[in-house]
């Protein structure tokens, strides 16, 4: 949020600008998919489930529009932002593999990430499910901590022994089919 110039530093300043008690969450990930997005740049507003094609850090006018509409107590988005297309999968489970800001997600998320990827392929799940690892997300004291959408649970302290028992519960709550 710190590094001057990116999508995330923009968003980062005009959040506080607009001095709302609401607080936004960014997270990014290294890829999605082949989204095809104008921007190259695809970001998912939950709960909503939106795919917005995220505009650069120097396009002011867009981004302004962007933190505005996310602000708005229902989502309020202009037509030149929103994204819609076929993403190729059902699923996704973010999984904090960020070492930067505190090193455990670091040492922990990249192994629950590759166990899960595993479990996800050894079920036949892989078609409809993306896991994928994600900047911080919050609670590194629980980590490894992920995210399941698109029923937005959280789960912490998870270990790799847990894992078929985590995917169990998801199935179990319809987070994943």
């Amino acid at each position: 949020e710190s590094e001057e110039g990116t999508f995330f530093q923009a968003v980062s300043k005009g959040c506080k600008a607009l001095k709302s008690d609401f607080k936004l969450k960014v997270t990014a990930i290294d890829s999605m998919c082949d989204t095809g997005a104008a921007s190259g740049s695809v970001g998912m507003v939950y709960p909503e489930l939106l795919l917005v094609d995220l505009p650069g850090p120097d396009d002011d006018s867009a981004l302004s529009a962007l933190i505005q509409g996310l602000h708005e107590p229902t989502l309020t988005l202009p037509a030149s932002l929103a994204y819609s297309s076929s993403i190729g999968f059902d699923r996704l489970i973010l999984v904090c593999v960020h070492g930067s800001r505190d090193k455990r997600g670091g040492k922990a998320g990249p192994q629950i990430l590759r166990a899960i990827q595993s479990e996800v392929e050894v079920r036949g799940m892989a078609k409809k499910t993306f896991v994928v690892g994600s900047s911080h997300i919050g609670g590194h004291k629980f980590a490894a901590t992920l995210i399941a959408y698109p029923g937005g649970e959280w789960f912490g302290k998870i270990t790799k022994k847990e894992v078929p028992q985590l995917m169990d519960f998801i199935i179990r709550r319809g987070c994943i089919s």
